[in-house]
């Protein structure tokens, strides 16, 4: 969070695509987008930006939709800069029960898993969603040809129940 907005210029745009584990059947894919600018209209060093991530994950179809907005202020110093950051999202998972086993639905008898076999899980929603709060903060360092950053964040402060289960 406290990387929004700290670049050179006025504002910054990001996509990305990632493929990977095609051997595994159906591929991992996940999308991003992300972008951040400056607030020249506050007073101070104030930068804003969002984050959107769509994970897609494996055969049973896990899709993760993360979205995220920030906000950072940034105190610049003759030798080390400061930025502290704020995020807030929401954050949403689901998945098709599809093709998917339970260890108690292993048939000893044919020695292979049956998904006709009933399920004992109770309360199991395939879909789940919540609020995510996250902080961060970052000192750099600068030198005549280079910056040695320094950063740390803490993410999920609040705590958020991620369970498809629908109990406590």
């Amino acid at each position: 969070p406290a990387e929004t907005g700290y670049f050179q210029g006025d504002w910054r745009g990001v996509v990305n695509f990632r493929e990977q584990w095609k051997s595994l059947g159906d591929p991992f894919q996940s999308i991003a987008a992300s972008y951040d600018q400056n607030l020249y209209f506050l007073p101070g060093q104030f930068s804003a930006g969002f984050l959107f991530v769509n994970d897609q994950s494996g055969d049973i179809g896990l899709n993760h939709n993360r979205f995220l907005l920030s906000l950072a202020y940034k105190k610049e110093g003759p030798i080390w800069d400061y930025s502290g950051g704020l995020q807030l999202g929401l954050i949403t998972k689901s998945f098709g029960l599809d093709g998917t086993t339970f260890p108690e639905q292993y048939n000893n008898e044919i020695g292979t898993f049956d998904p006709s076999l009933p399920l004992s899980e109770q309360n199991l929603g395939n879909q789940t969603s919540y609020f995510d709060l996250n902080l961060g903060g970052l000192v750099v360092r600068k030198f005549a040809t280079a910056y040695v950053k320094l950063g740390v964040s803490a993410h999920h402060l609040n705590s958020p129940d991620v369970s498809f289960f629908d109990n406590n």
